[in-house]
């Protein structure tokens, strides 16, 4: 007959054999992305705004947009997880009242860049960041995506008046949109904070344009 002491010991070393397998499913295989969707469109025409050429380039991804109206008018903001190029895009855009906002890059590379245009009369200035996306990160945003993906809660409604916030997710000619004056679900704001967290990984700028 096994002894309780045993047993406990057993239990423990069972425990301890489990904690890698408990540890890896927190993260989704990037081949379960999107595997079950609703609420999906197939026209750009869902989208709230046209994303600059970095970010539209993600075939199979997600990303956030931040787009300031009223007081911050101006400003924008889109940061990307392309899952086939395994990398992190973040484009900040100055325009109109904030062109004066936009910082210098010091020595452009690969990795950070700044880009001025003039369409119509319009000019607007573009800072363009990528770092590597590492895999452990790709799995969990692959599983907040999927969250959104099958997400049928309705949006709270009331979204801030001087930003318009929300996130796009892209599986080929698949798109499914979510935030703007609507709000964020719980799974649509937790899928917008883990983008907006990967700031950090990104180069900074640190010569701004003299005022």
């Amino acid at each position: 007959m096994i002894s309780r002491a045993t047993l406990t010991t057993l239990a423990a070393a069972g425990l301890v054999m489990l904690l890698p397998v408990a540890a890896s499913a927190a993260n989704c295989p990037l081949d379960s992305f999107g595997a079950r969707k609703v609420g999906t469109c197939r026209d750009a025409s869902c989208l709230f705004f046209t994303p600059p050429p970095e970010i539209a380039a993600i075939k199979r991804g997600v990303y956030s947009q931040f787009v300031g109206i009223f007081i911050n008018d101006g400003l924008a903001e889109w940061i990307g997880v392309d899952l086939d190029a395994g990398e992190i895009v973040r484009v900040e855009r100055y325009a109109g009242p904030r062109l004066g906002d936009a910082p210098q890059v010091a020595q452009a590379s690969p990795q950070l860049s700044r880009r001025e245009t003039n369409v119509n009369g319009k000019r607007r200035i573009d800072i363009i960041g990528r770092a590597p996306l590492p895999r452990e990160t790709a799995e969990d945003m692959v599983c907040a995506a999927n969250a959104v993906w099958i997400d049928e809660a309705h949006p709270p409604g009331g979204s801030s008046s001087d930003v318009d916030e929300g996130v796009v997710l892209v599986d080929g000619a698949t798109l499914r949109a979510e935030g703007g004056p609507s709000g964020m679900t719980k799974a649509v704001k937790a899928l917008y904070d883990r983008l907006g967290a990967l700031r950090e990984r990104l180069p900074r700028v640190e010569v701004p344009v003299p005022r």
